[in-house]
């Protein structure tokens, strides 16, 4: 029997993850100020009856228009559907490649085209960086007195291929059978590593002490990239809270003639996530800031010319959501943990 890799999250952007997990976590606490109105539901998330949280979801999804919500979800995956058609047959007349395989093995994958004819692929954002947290601070035990384990939640994770639910870290003292796919997606690829490092920086039970997730009892429901957009929509409309997204659109695959319609424009991708974000208000989406900070060439047009500034792209730019950056780690007191 193939033995099972540890994970090993010195390659993913954990502050993303941990900023996620503690808003995640700290969600739990607002779950009383919530209002209920009268809306009938199609949810994509069906709280058990023995969830602690089931009343707290209930009310989530009923203070939403649903019928607004769906609405939504068929015009995003509509738009989705269309164009990366578009970009595939184009990408095909012309001998371009659909996916673009990276030193890592990992890749690219083709999303859809320019209105002048630029190609557009999703990127993972993953940096070799560590960082010191103290989200266990959170957990039972932690010193804070908060408890927060992530019992009775469900975090989202779109990233570049499916994870595997299988994995021992996601059974344990955590709870089994813990993740999910959400979108259907269950043939592992070259990215499925990462989607698996940053579901277990969330989720992982801690058999391995090193690989204990921040909410090491919370469920999670898992997604490729693909028609990320209507998938969010039709799960927010079931109560998802929070979702985590480590990818987007590289600065070096940016044509340099589309520089000044990308970087920093507050465009469709923004639009459309802000759109959701506002029709779904107690979502939050945790997007990437990217890997291209000490890319200074690649937009040519930064505002007021200004290199080491405006390299953000895509729903990097949305208002709504949260960015988030990688960091160093912090000089941690052996002592006090502090």
């Amino acid at each position: 029997m193939k033995t099972q890799r540890p994970f090993d999250f010195s390659c993913v952007n954990r502050v993303l993850v941990v900023i996620c997990l503690m808003a995640f976590n700290l969600s739990l606490f607002a779950q009383d100020q919530l209002t209920t109105k009268p809306v009938s539901t199609k949810a994509a998330i069906q709280a058990k009856s023995s969830n602690r949280f089931s009343q707290e979801y209930n009310r989530i999804v009923n203070s939403y228009d649903q019928d607004k919500l769906t609405a939504l979800s068929e015009k995003y995956r509509a738009w989705e559907n269309q164009t990366k058609k578009e970009a595939e047959t184009f990408a095909k007349a012309n001998g371009i490649p659909l996916k673009k395989f990276n030193s890592d093995g990992s890749f690219d994958e083709l999303q859809r085209i320019t209105s002048d004819g630029k190609l557009l692929y999703y990127s993972l954002d993953n940096v070799d960086a560590a960082v010191s947290t103290r989200a266990n601070f959170l957990n039972s035990g932690g010193g804070l007195s908060l408890n927060l384990d992530g019992n009775g939640m469900t975090a989202y994770v779109w990233d570049g291929g499916p994870s595997r639910p299988t994995h021992v870290e996601f059974d344990g003292a955590g709870g089994t059978n813990r993740v999910s796919i959400y979108d259907g997606v269950t043939t592992l690829n070259a990215n499925s590593f990462h989607a698996q490092h940053v579901t277990g920086t969330i989720v992982a039970s801690g058999l391995d002490p090193d690989a204990k997730g921040m909410a090491w009892q919370a469920d999670a429901q898992t997604s490729d990239w693909n028609n990320d957009l209507s998938e969010a929509t039709t799960a927010a409309s079931g109560g998802m809270l929070i979702s985590n997204h480590s990818y987007g659109f590289r600065a070096s695959n940016i044509d340099a003639a589309n520089a000044w319609d990308m970087f920093g424009q507050y465009g469709t991708d923004a639009r459309d996530w802000d759109n959701l974000l506002y029709n779904a208000p107690y979502y939050l989406q945790v997007a990437s800031a990217g890997n291209d900070g000490k890319d200074n060439s690649s937009n040519q047009f930064p505002l007021d010319g200004e290199i080491n500034y405006d390299k953000l792209s895509g729903d990097k730019t949305a208002k709504n959501n949260l960015v988030v950056a990688n960091g160093t780690d912090a000089s941690i007191n052996s002592g006090t943990g502090l």
